[in-house]
């Protein structure tokens, strides 16, 4: 039996120091990877491979609506992406944390920067947003 359930989930995203905590979530999700590469050689049997870098994802979904679920999105005078939603917005700023629970005491956070978001609705649905961050460091697991 899992020891989580969604119903205990949140998200929070510290852009200056304090912790935000994600309104509406309906969802989210993290993808943790590591990059391969083959160093197979004449001669072997079998392909084998080299651990590379790691990498990181993640999204949250939540529902649309006029209050917003505290994801800046516009800035002052920006292109689109305000500087809280970059987590800086100067080169060399450093990024915000993503912090996913999945209960009060267990979860997956890391250095992010907010990369895009996609807004939907169907015809018998609630409208909702998406919106995705790229990991800049180690993503780490709690389990308290």
């Amino acid at each position: 039996m899992s020891k989580f359930h969604g119903k205990a989930g949140s998200v929070f995203w510290d852009t200056e120091g304090g912790n935000v905590t994600v309104l509406n979530i309906l969802s989210w999700n993290a993808e943790i990877s590591g990059h391969l590469t083959e160093v197979t050689v004449m001669g072997t049997a079998h392909k084998q491979y080299g651990g590379g870098l790691q990498d990181w994802t993640a999204s949250v979904t939540c529902l649309l609506d006029s209050s917003g679920s505290n994801v800046p999105l516009v800035g002052n005078g920006d292109a689109g992406l305000g500087e809280d939603f970059k987590g800086g917005g100067d080169a060399g700023d450093a990024p915000a944390t993503l912090k996913l629970m999945l209960n009060a005491s267990d979860y997956i956070d890391g250095p992010a920067i907010a990369q895009g978001v996609s807004a939907g609705t169907t015809v018998d649905g609630a409208s909702t947003v998406t919106y995705s961050f790229q990991g800049t460091g180690e993503a780490t697991f709690t389990n308290a």
